[in-house]
């Protein structure tokens, strides 16, 4: 009885973690194609000419083309990955993004450039929330 009684505990935790994980993919990668070379998911610096990435855009078939870059940064001596979008575009790509905060208003502070999303994870760990400032050291400043 208790084996089963642990089966039945150990699927139901299975199946939650499985639940939040396709939720978050959900939220921030609800593209239909993720369109990437291996060197830039590998390399710090290796990004798609702007030329490539209008011809991408340009096609009949795509719908919204968001380019961004990916990178890892430190940030209080934590090693943390720092993506850069065109705001207006990922939120049209991924509109149910935020876990919290108004979603027109993040979108509309980002977009000029004037605030940036951080996950529930790294707002947990740093005890960074809602209208907080953070300082960020990019690799080019």
């Amino acid at each position: 009885m208790i084996g089963l009684s642990f089966v039945i505990a150990h699927a139901a935790f299975i199946q939650s973690q499985k639940a939040a994980l396709d939720r978050s993919l959900d939220k921030t990668l609800s593209s239909d194609l993720l369109v990437s070379s291996s060197e830039q998911l590998l390399g710090r610096t290796y990004h798609f000419s702007e030329e490539t990435a209008n011809k991408i855009a340009a096609l009949p078939e795509t719908a919204i083309a968001a380019p961004m870059r990916v990178t890892s940064v430190s940030v209080g001596g934590e090693d943390v990955s720092l993506s850069a979008h065109n705001m207006d575009e990922y939120f049209a790509s991924s509109p149910n993004l935020l876990d919290f905060g108004d979603s027109a208003q993040a979108r509309a502070a980002t977009a000029r450039g004037e605030g940036a999303l951080i996950s529930t994870n790294f707002s947990l760990r740093t005890g960074l929330g809602l209208g907080d400032r953070i300082q960020i050291e990019s690799p080019n400043g």
